[in-house]
């Protein structure tokens, strides 16, 4: 940290933006947690109302349940994210319930858990948490090659990973570390490309090398959710087929931080025909924090709330 006084986590309920909302909340309510202040319903019911989101609408898109726009409504919703959280993760989530309130379990290991590593990232880039040389998305960026590690070959191919080598050179090593050849002459490509609008690349490679392989191309953001849609269009799988010498085209990924809600996460994959691995799937398949996440985890926990 590089400031006198620790950065203040306050209440924003569209940092992570309109499609974020309970997202925000929840993990408002994990970091309060983390500082020892738990909060129940209640008191997120409590927190809507003076900060005057009463008139602001929960959901943004119509997934065939009618819900109530009031603050009950909102902390309702808030708190069913954080049960979705601690249904799915099991032993992995840090947090657990104790007289209606989200606390730390005890003896939770916070610096060395995948999931603090992701909350932190989130808030760190939301918030605009002081972290020293580490960015939050360069950290991400190494979080998901880890993560995709674990089902496949990954390699990292965004500027977090580049070291100023050129662009055919980046997809000559990428391509190789997943097992593939790329075109020695990837064409076309604009004249100053830097990762072809794909930071991660990974995929299963047939032991026999004939093309035919399921391949994997993926943007990774830290980004709010307005700019979900168009960063899993970056990647353009017409394109990465023949840079990667394949016969087919390759599948795309959006990679986020953030939980990302049930209805949001159904329609980004509809409309976008792209995979979208969010915290959860992350977390799920980490066992350990990359380094480079440390400094951000540190830089976090010190903020104040």
């Amino acid at each position: 940290m590089t400031g006198t006084s620790s950065p203040l986590i306050d209440p924003r309920i569209d940092v992570y933006g309109k499609d974020g909302r309970t997202g925000a909340l929840a993990d408002l309510i994990e970091f309060r947690a983390i500082k020892g202040h738990g909060m129940a319903v209640a008191d997120l019911v409590d927190l809507i109302s003076n900060m005057g989101w009463t008139s602001k609408p929960t959901r943004q898109i119509i997934t065939g349940h009618p819900e109530d726009e009031n603050p009950d409504s909102l902390a309702e919703q808030t708190f069913s994210l954080l049960d979705e959280r601690r249904e799915v993760l099991g032993d992995r989530y840090p947090f657990r319930i104790a007289f209606g309130q989200l606390r730390v379990k005890d003896g939770f290991e916070l610096a060395a858990s995948p999931y603090i590593a992701m909350l932190a990232i989130t808030i760190a880039h939301a918030w605009d948490v002081d972290c020293g040389a580490v960015k939050p998305e360069a950290a991400l960026e190494a979080l998901v090659e880890a993560a995709l590690q674990t089902r496949m070959p990954s390699a990292g191919l965004g500027t977090a990973d580049r070291n100023g080598t050129s662009f055919v050179d980046n997809l000559r090593a990428g391509a190789a570390r997943v097992g593939l050849t790329a075109s020695p002459n990837p064409v076309p490509r604009r004249v100053r490309a830097k990762d072809g609008g794909v930071d991660t690349l990974a995929g299963h490679v047939w032991a026999d090398r004939r093309a035919g392989h399921w391949v994997f191309i993926g943007q990774v953001t830290c980004g709010q959710t307005s700019t979900w849609s168009g960063k899993l269009n970056e990647p353009k799988p017409a394109l990465w087929k023949d840079y990667l010498q394949e016969l087919l085209p390759p599948l795309r990924f959006l990679a986020v931080p953030h939980h990302v809600d049930s209805g949001f996460f159904h329609m980004l994959q509809k409309q976008d025909e792209g995979l979208v691995i969010d915290r959860l799937r992350l977390v799920l398949v980490l066992d350990t924090v990359v380094g480079s996440v440390a400094p951000i985890i540190d830089a976090v926990l010190a903020s104040a709330s």
